[in-house]
């Protein structure tokens, strides 16, 4: 053995905060599946939604494998998985929520996820601007999972705001008209 320990405190917190997410994730999803409903046209648009998103992945997977000897790059490889995980995500929920399919067709309570989103963006911009001051975000001039995941997740969660704030105004002014 070489004297270095298993796990990093960092990675021992990255991992018992995944897994406490994930079991809260649970808990809501299957609270929520009991009162979300969708009907067929929804339920046929979410699975076009994950096809172009398991497309999105795996395109980005591709690229990132024939790119990632030849071209070096400033982001560490668990950083670039994540990301490309989230922009999938993002090609999910923008396709869902301009097709009207992100939330079942008797949810109204859309302030209560935009107020959830907003805080996460805050907290996320929040923690991005101390890395930035703290100057923590390259260390040896590569922008590592634990500094670089906030901003990316702040552009995230911005997208995610945007796009369900876009689409709020765009049916209402088509209500107008």
């Amino acid at each position: 053995m070489s004297g270095r320990s298993f796990m990093s405190s960092y990675q021992i917190g990255l991992l018992f905060g995944f897994t406490i997410g994930l079991i809260v994730a649970l808990i809501f999803a299957i609270k929520q599946k009991k009162r979300t409903e969708y009907d067929e046209r929804q339920m046929s648009i979410r699975g076009r939604g994950y096809c172009y998103s398991f497309i999105t992945m795996m395109v980005l997977g591709f690229t990132y494998a024939f790119i990632q000897e030849e071209v070096p790059l400033p982001v560490s490889p668990g950083l670039v998985i994540i990301i490309m995980l989230l922009l999938s995500g993002t090609v999910l929920n923008a396709y869902l929520i301009f097709h009207d399919a992100y939330w079942g067709y008797k949810y109204t309570n859309v302030v209560k996820y935009i107020f959830s989103f907003v805080t996460l963006f805050l907290l996320n911009l929040f923690m991005t601007v101390k890395s930035v001051v703290d100057h923590k975000m390259f260390q040896n001039g590569i922008l590592g999972l634990s500094e670089g995941l906030y901003p990316v997740l702040t552009v995230f969660f911005l997208l995610l705001t945007l796009n369900i704030l876009l689409k709020m105004f765009l049916d209402k002014h088509r209500k107008d008209d």
